[in-house]
């Protein structure tokens, strides 16, 4: 193994390990509350779809910034860093508090037009009540974080962001005379402290912001709204369908598989980010011949990487199912996590791919491409699984078939750019 290949593994096992810190909010507020009531977890996972929407509203323009900052990184303008970050800033700040009184003015009679029980929606609406602060704070906290990742400084980020385990004992503490509020209130308890941390470790600076940055963030964060804002928005619709066609041991189950894997892909997903950073930086910086090699050394150690994840995967499914969340079918919740990985291939292929080609400047035909394949596909093969007695395999059916076109044209067009770029 060369130097440069083991700098890029370290690089995205930092990566990794930032995105495994935030994921825990999540991972422990399920494991928590599964032990409340069943009709708990079903409210808690519909809030967190609800609430997931709701974050990426504002968390795509963050993601943004990190490749218009590191393009500017590779061309050398810190002051065009801190405008970007103030733009950015203004921008997530204004969408957090937008959302925030939607939902206040609006939350309880948007939830009444889903199949969710009187129960169920009580503590769908408590949990989204209890995280709406943190969910300006972190507003607040992301732009700097990704400012900081693409001069990459990310060891230094991940390592602040083990602040985030006081989530831990924050809801089990609150989880006892509180409940589902309790839960929820401990992870907003925490992004508070994740923000006092970044400012006193990063002391960001702001400078004033440049039209020019906002057109910039404003451009790259819609090319994230396919994955990051309408995938939660058919998530909820597939929730809702789901609790029609499942029981309810079943949609536990289910519930509990999926929201897992979903924090592994996440998890999965950061190692791109790898790319965003170096690959934008030498196409900030015009280096072309370091563009192509950052690319191959990427590719490679991408490619190990998912390999080695998928015992990785089963080991720690298999703890967190049946000793952490103590489902009642320990089997049938591995097999629906051995069929969720599987289906999970195309994804690992279109999405880094994506990534590299926005920073290329191309986005209207993947945009396009992966709206259909996120809404049209994926909705019309979750309902015809689901009639056809798929039970809950449906859902990794309906993921595999959105992301399979994406998988075929991205692929093609990123030949392409490298070509033209190099």
């Amino acid at each position: 193994m060369t130097k440069e290949h083991k700098h890029v593994y370290s690089n995205m096992c930092w990566l990794m390990v930032h995105e495994a810190i935030f994921t825990s909010i999540g991972l422990v507020d399920l494991a928590c509350i599964n032990y409340i009531s069943p009709d708990a977890l079903i409210g808690a996972t519909f809030a967190m779809v609800l609430y997931n929407m709701m974050f990426q509203s504002h968390q795509v323009f963050s993601k943004a910034l990190r490749v218009v900052a590191s393009r500017l990184f590779g061309a050398k303008d810190e002051v065009g860093i801190q405008s970007g970050l103030m733009c950015t800033t203004i921008i997530t700040v204004s969408i957090a508090v937008l959302f925030t009184t939607a939902y206040l003015l609006f939350g309880e009679q948007f939830l009444t037009l889903f199949s969710l029980s009187p129960e169920q929606r009580y503590q769908c609406h408590i949990y989204m009540m209890s995280r709406l602060p943190g969910y300006i704070v972190f507003a607040i906290t992301s732009p700097i974080v990704r400012s900081f990742e693409a001069k990459g400084q990310v060891a230094k980020v991940t390592k602040v962001r083990f602040c985030n385990f006081v989530n831990l004992p924050f809801s089990i503490l609150l989880m006892m005379p509180l409940g589902v509020f309790g839960v929820g209130m401990g992870s907003t308890l925490t992004e508070v402290v994740e923000l006092i941390v970044v400012y006193l470790v990063f002391k960001p600076k702001y400078a004033k912001p440049q039209k020019r940055y906002f057109s910039d963030v404003a451009k790259f964060g819609a090319s994230y709204l396919p994955e990051s804002l309408i995938s939660p928005i058919t998530n909820t619709i597939l929730s809702n369908l789901c609790l029609i066609y499942l029981s309810t041991s079943v949609l536990v189950i289910s519930q509990l598989v999926n929201k897992l894997y979903d924090e592994i892909l996440s998890i999965m997903y950061m190692i791109t980010q790898h790319a965003e950073i170096v690959i934008g930086r030498e196409y900030g910086a015009g280096n072309k011949d370091n563009l192509l090699k950052e690319f191959k050394l990427f590719k490679h150690c991408y490619v190990w990487v998912i390999l080695i994840h998928i015992p990785i995967t089963f080991a720690f499914g298999y703890v967190y199912l049946a000793l952490i969340s103590n489902v009642s079918d320990i089997w049938f919740a591995m097999i629906l996590l051995a069929a969720r990985l599987l289906c999970e291939v195309a994804y690992y292929i279109e999405q880094p791919a994506r990534r590299i080609l926005y920073i290329f400047g191309v986005i209207k035909p993947i945009m396009i491409v992966r709206l259909i394949g996120l809404t049209v596909v994926k909705l019309s093969v979750l309902y015809l699984a689901l009639i056809c007695g798929a039970g809950a395999f449906c859902l990794p059916l309906c993921y595999l078939a959105s992301d399979l076109p994406s998988a075929v044209m991205n692929t093609h067009l990123l030949r392409k750019k490298l070509k033209e770029v190099t």
